[in-house]
């Protein structure tokens, strides 16, 4: 069993900028041969989270376990070697929840780079090309905040994107003043067709985790206006693109326009 997760920046970040909060541990351990420990392993480690954790959930079917130490503010996750991935993004939903009152923020399902320190993010589902934006953006030396998920919040009447440990590319901690979103759409010519509020916070809202799960009613509703109220103040593209792209001037040129 090993630590393998590093990448634990990004809340150390959020929360001491915020709240002056200290950081967030969070430690993954894997087993490299889920049938010797499952499900004996369970009860081991329930029983250990007895005395040591404030806090636990059991998922039988994917074999993991998170727990998470209030006091202490460590997220310790065990997890089988083939389920990790899912254990990572299980685990960022349930520190959205027990953290959101304290970050006022959310995370949207995006990659983002930063282009002439400006923030361009590109929202999109599984599939829709955000780590393909993110690696042709590496190839112009362009920063890349993440090309899996983006960290935003409202700060003095700005929306402020910030870079998460999430995904397969990041250059660090980044973050900087969103200059306008674009919904990905990969086709066979580049096009910019501008979206209404309404649009983009369908499209958004439809790929998120927030609308069935995580958080609560209540929350639900901020996050949803908090959503309408970015995405109206900002600018909104549907964005058809080639695997070639090459026109950032023109992501600059549409921000510019608003």
């Amino acid at each position: 069993m090993r630590n393998i997760f590093k990448r634990n920046d990004f809340f150390k970040y959020i929360t001491n900028y915020q709240n002056n909060h200290n950081s967030v541990k969070i430690r993954f351990y894997t087993f490299k041969n889920q049938k010797n420990v499952f499900p004996s392993g369970y009860r081991f480690l329930e029983e250990k989270s007895k005395k040591n954790y404030d806090f636990l959930i059991k998922r039988t079917v994917d074999n993991w376990l998170y727990f998470m130490d209030k006091k202490e503010n460590v997220i310790d996750v065990f997890c089988s070697k083939e389920n990790f991935s899912k254990a990572v993004f299980k685990t960022l939903g349930i520190y959205c929840e027990n953290s959101f009152s304290v970050l006022e923020g959310f995370f949207l399902h995006s990659s983002s780079i930063s282009l002439r320190n400006k923030i361009f993010v590109f929202v999109g589902q599984s599939g829709s090309g955000k780590t393909t934006i993110a690696e042709l953006s590496k190839k112009m030396c362009f920063n890349v905040l993440s090309d899996e998920s983006t960290f935003i919040q409202e700060l003095h009447s700005d929306f402020i994107a910030w870079s998460t440990p999430f995904g397969q590319i990041t250059d660090g901690y980044i973050s900087g003043k969103i200059a306008g979103f674009f919904f990905l759409k990969q086709y066979n010519e580049n096009r910019f067709i501008k979206l209404s509020t309404a649009q983009a916070t369908y499209q958004a809202w439809s790929d998120s985790m927030y609308r069935t799960q995580i958080v609560t009613p209540e929350q639900r509703k901020w996050l949803f206006n908090q959503w309408f109220d970015m995405f109206s103040s900002l600018p909104c593209y549907e964005m058809r693109f080639t695997k070639d792209f090459d026109q950032w001037d023109k992501l600059i040129e549409l921000c510019d326009r608003q």
